[in-house]
């Protein structure tokens, strides 16, 4: 079994119809298993013809898969992380809604979402048409591993099936509890310190080659924090921001 850094064991088992994510931490045949296990609606509101339905799905899927691996946690514990994804017919608790949007329903969400958001932290994102995740409880900002939560992907993400598979992986990473790394001082961003467990994947010019970042590899950090997430019930943050909870607990302490 995964130990934490305080030599405990943890143990996760959030399944069923409250959890828009499904989450198992448990040892087979001696081997740990992280099974993570995610059903998606997707509402599309593109104009006709505008889009291969078939293949915007499908990356997106895919970049949600890009999440399994085999990772090191914790001190040096082997750590096979699977992924399932699943469609759904219908919206319900526990599913995560996906809504694609094209410029012009873009512009049309963006208008209706801020005039009634307007102290929003996801202003700011909108109006820069970026993509985002967030609850879908108004007024809710914190996360919790039963509250809904769907993601947003503006006109930007469906550029092409590269930039829609990576897009999709980012955001996937907020629905799991976890923040961005990345600097962007418009939202409030001062980027991610230089802990020594991330420090490899760091470049002067592209900043930390992460998936919270520029949407890079998952790293053995991210799962470390997705694990605690949903261990802690609490956001994992990679750095400081306004009303945010701490910075994670594994930042720092290597893998």
């Amino acid at each position: 079994m995964i130990k934490g850094f305080d030599g405990k064991i943890i143990e996760i088992e959030k399944k069923g119809l409250f959890y828009p994510v499904n989450m198992e931490l448990c040892e087979e045949e001696g081997r740990n298993f992280l099974h993570i296990g995610v059903k998606s609606y997707f509402a599309c509101a593109f104009e006709e013809n505008q889009v291969s339905i078939e293949q915007w799905r499908e990356c997106i899927l895919e970049g949600f898969r890009e999440w399994a691996g085999e990772y090191t946690v914790f001190g040096g514990q082997q750590l096979t992380v699977t992924v399932k994804t699943e469609e759904a017919a219908s919206p319900s608790v526990d599913t995560v809604p996906i809504l694609c949007l094209s410029e012009t329903k873009a512009k049309e969400f963006i208008g209706q979402y801020v005039e009634q958001n307007q102290q929003s932290s996801i202003e700011q994102a909108l109006l820069q048409q970026r993509s985002f995740s967030t609850t879908m409880i108004e007024g809710v900002v914190s996360w919790n591993s039963i509250l809904p939560r769907y993601i947003v992907l503006m006109p930007s993400a469906f550029t092409d099936s590269y930039t829609l598979k990576r897009t999709a992986k980012h955001e996937f990473g907020h629905i799991l509890g976890l923040g961005d790394s990345y600097k962007d001082e418009s939202l409030g961003y001062q980027g991610v310190g230089m802990y020594h467990d991330i420090l490899p994947y760091y470049s002067e010019k592209k900043g930390f080659d992460m998936v919270m970042d520029n949407c890079g590899p998952v790293r053995n950090n991210d799962i470390e924090m997705v694990i605690l997430a949903f261990f802690t019930n609490r956001f994992q943050n990679y750095q400081s921001v306004q009303n945010a909870n701490a910075i994670s607990f594994a930042l720092g302490r290597g893998n």
